[in-house]
């Protein structure tokens, strides 16, 4: 485990989708590219997220489901996903961890 934390974000410029953890010892840097991705609405999007709720979100979604991403600038992340072949809808929303400067 690197970090108690993770950073999800989008680059316009690049149209892609990042993942990053920053730890003491080593950093995790994973660039989604649109081609990487089922589907990519670009726009700015930067928000820093406990990984301990993230994973425990992660654990109620199906193996084979899509999941629907939504990010802002330092805005709750929500996760969309059916389930039950296509009967079902669930949604997980996330607060963000709000930075001290």
């Amino acid at each position: 485990m690197v970090s108690d934390h993770i950073r999800l974000r989008v680059d316009e410029a690049d149209e892609a989708f990042f993942i990053e953890a920053e730890g003491d010892t080593d950093d995790v840097n994973l660039k989604l590219d649109r081609e990487d991705l089922i589907a990519l609405t670009a726009g700015a999007a930067d928000s820093l997220f406990s990984l301990d709720y993230l994973k425990d979100m992660n654990k109620a979604i199906p193996s084979d489901a899509e999941v629907t991403v939504e990010l802002g600038e330092e805005f709750p992340v929500k996760l969309h996903y059916g389930f039950a072949e296509g009967l079902g809808n669930a949604t997980y929303m996330l607060a963000p961890r709000i930075q001290s400067e």
